[in-house]
């Protein structure tokens, strides 16, 4: 088959022609672009050769290939998903490289992940691939960020092969990797983040009774344990004077909401905080919303708001024994630091 257009809320990806010649030439003059490939912008004649090396990859495995993306008719960049090639993508049936590179005015619009994630959707469904992969430098956080947005997990680190030294270098390459059978997992949880109001504060107060200890959702508390009214009274004024009933918020709070055979519920509340190391993100669910893939699709969503304000940073902590939620932070793209009994992560959103 041929490759075809392919459509999001706000991205047309259409394959690569020699009509998007002068667009390839646009991209690859930004030495920014490129920082971690190249030590400088790419000549005329080097843009020129790549695009004929891109146009070839597409003729050479029907559906395959690269794909110039536009919003509202304005290129922003352009996607990849094309088979393994090189000496460190070893060459297995069913498996495909993903890749991606926007215009740097197009930066942090959570476009990158937009467009990654139908070509996965492509990729799996209908052309039947059962191993997707990214590669990048290990200091490119910003795309070691995007795969972790679109549900790729670390899989390792290896030597790069590089034509010109370039500065991380020494800390080698990184591959990120998705399965057919985790994308189709994936899936099957539907879960979405709506900024809190009122109305739903209500729900999540009722969520957060039924589904959660008090100490695991609100600061601590000064009083009898449990859900007294006191406590009840005490999560909502909390909610109200951060988030919902200020003028001058602290945090931005969103209730999740997981889609279940028809029915819309609140399981649990995510944040991006203002705190002394950047914007804190945090996020709790109730007991019957945890070890379903909801906490990843949460805070993956949650980041993804994040880049969508313009957020360049954010980090989160946890301590060294919640084993479950250090795992979730590094799947999500984290770099991760102990300090005594605590775990901080970082996550770097710019290039997003």
């Amino acid at each position: 088959m041929s490759q075809p257009t392919l459509r999001t809320e706000r991205l047309e990806l259409v394959p690569l022609a020699d009509s998007h010649l002068e667009l390839e030439v646009e991209l690859d003059s930004d030495p920014e672009v490129l920082r971690y490939l190249y030590a400088s912008a790419r000549t005329r004649e080097e843009a020129r050769q790549a695009h004929r090396a891109r146009l070839g990859d597409a003729e050479r495995t029907p559906g395959l290939g690269f794909w110039v993306g536009f919003v509202s008719g304005q290129f922003v960049g352009w996607w990849l998903l094309r088979p393994p090639t090189g000496p460190d993508q070893p060459q297995v049936a069913g498996a495909a490289e993903l890749g991606y590179r926007l215009l740097r005015r197009r930066w942090r619009q959570g476009l990158a992940s937009e467009g990654s994630r139908e070509l996965l959707r492509y990729g799996f469904r209908e052309l039947g691939l059962q191993r997707i992969f990214a590669q990048t430098m290990a200091v490119n956080e910003g795309s070691r960020a995007v795969m972790a947005a679109v549900g790729m997990t670390y899989v390792r680190t290896f030597s790069g092969h590089f034509s010109e030294p370039l500065p991380g270098a020494e800390q080698d390459e990184v591959e990120y990797a998705l399965t057919r059978q985790q994308w189709e997992r994936s899936r099957a949880v539907d879960v979405t983040l709506h900024r809190l109001d009122e109305p739903l504060l209500e729900l999540l107060l009722h969520a957060a009774v039924s589904g959660a200890d008090p100490d695991e959702v609100m600061p601590p508390w000064d009083g009898p344990a449990g859900w007294t009214s006191a406590r009840r009274a005490g999560f909502l004024a909390f909610h109200r004077s951060r988030s919902v009933g200020t003028s001058t918020p602290v945090e931005a709070t969103y209730a999740i909401v997981l889609f279940e055979q028809g029915q819309a519920a609140v399981v649990g509340a995510a944040r991006l905080a203002t705190s002394e190391a950047g914007t804190e993100a945090g996020l709790w669910l109730t007991r019957e919303a945890r070890g379903r893939g909801v906490a990843g699709a949460a805070f993956s969503a949650l980041l993804g708001q994040a880049r969508v304000d313009g957020i360049d940073v954010v980090v989160a902590r946890t301590t060294r024994a919640n084993a479950e939620a250090r795992a979730l932070l590094q799947r999500t793209g984290g770099s991760l630091t102990e300090q005594g009994t605590d775990v901080h992560a970082r996550f770097d959103l710019a290039g997003c």
